[in-house]
């Protein structure tokens, strides 16, 4: 039990980040802008929570159909 041997935090954290991404992105498709409190229930996060990850997956989005503008 545990971590194998010569397993270190950055493994972990990769992995956690993976499962936190995957999540991300299905609640993000499950999102209508209104079930903050289903997807945290669902999720066993909190509303607040919920809500810093949806605005976080739209600015990704937004970032992603617009591209970067070069302003210079």
């Amino acid at each position: 039990d545990g971590l194998p041997i010569g397993a270190g935090l950055d493994d972990l954290g990769k992995g956690l980040r993976y499962r936190a991404s995957l999540r991300d992105r299905e609640m993000y498709e499950r999102f209508n802008g209104r079930n903050y409190n289903e997807l945290a229930r669902e999720y066993h996060l909190t509303p607040t929570r919920v809500r810093q990850i949806m605005n976080a997956m739209l600015q990704d989005d937004i970032s992603r159909r617009q591209g970067r503008l070069d302003l210079e």
